[in-house]
């Protein structure tokens, strides 16, 4: 015959279903403390926050207000200044500069003449271009007209001297010639008084 065994609390599934949900329950509890703890701490820090960002907001607009009137009351104090005494420092300011102040009227006038001196000098200066381009045309002209003259007087020169030569060439050629035959009359007479003298003590010995 078997013995049954005792019944214990863990073979009870609903006990430990209630133990669970007890324990469930007062953990969820205290999540619920907790998260009310943290909620009221993160509402207190926000609330500090805004009112730091704010309290550096109403700073920040103080010292742009201040830095503002600060700026344009250095501003008149300069404008004032400048006012009582502009020429001076005007006149300080170009001497560091290396410049200095002239009346508008004299700048106006310096700058007529400077345009008239202009004109005139580029006038001027035109009319000395076109001067020396008609005298060197002219310079030009000159020597080419020199240039073709003494060309044509060489020109002649060799044409008579070669006209010249041409006769004396052919003064030459009939001297020559007439020399020729004056040496071929002389041959001519040498042969026949040469032939007379071998001839000539024949005769001789013929008379005797």
């Amino acid at each position: 015959m078997s013995r049954k065994r005792p019944s214990s609390s863990t073979d009870n599934p609903r006990l430990e279903l209630a133990k669970a949900l007890n324990t469930f329950g007062v953990k969820i509890e205290a999540l619920d403390k907790a998260y009310e703890g943290i909620k009221s701490v993160t509402k207190d820090t926000l609330t500090e926050f805004d009112l730091e960002i704010e309290a550096k907001k109403q700073e920040l607009d103080r010292m742009a207000e201040q830095d503002e009137h600060d700026r344009k009351r250095r501003k008149t104090e300069a404008d004032l200044e400048i006012a009582e005494y502009r020429y001076e420092a005007a006149s300080r300011i170009l001497g560091e500069r290396k410049e200095v102040a002239i009346p508008a009227s004299i700048l106006t006038e310096m700058k007529e003449r400077l345009a008239k001196l202009t004109t005139d000098q580029e006038s001027q200066v035109r009319e000395a271009i076109a001067r020396e381009k008609t005298s060197a045309k002219i310079a030009l002209n000159s020597a080419v007209s020199h240039c073709n003259l003494t060309h044509k007087a060489e020109t002649a020169v060799l044409e008579a001297t070669n006209a010249q030569q041409l006769r004396e060439i052919q003064s030459l050629r009939e001297t020559i010639k007439e020399q020729k035959n004056e040496i071929a009359e002389q041959r001519k007479l040498t042969a026949q008084i040469a032939d007379s003298l071998r001839a000539a003590p024949i005769s001789q010995q013929f008379g005797k």
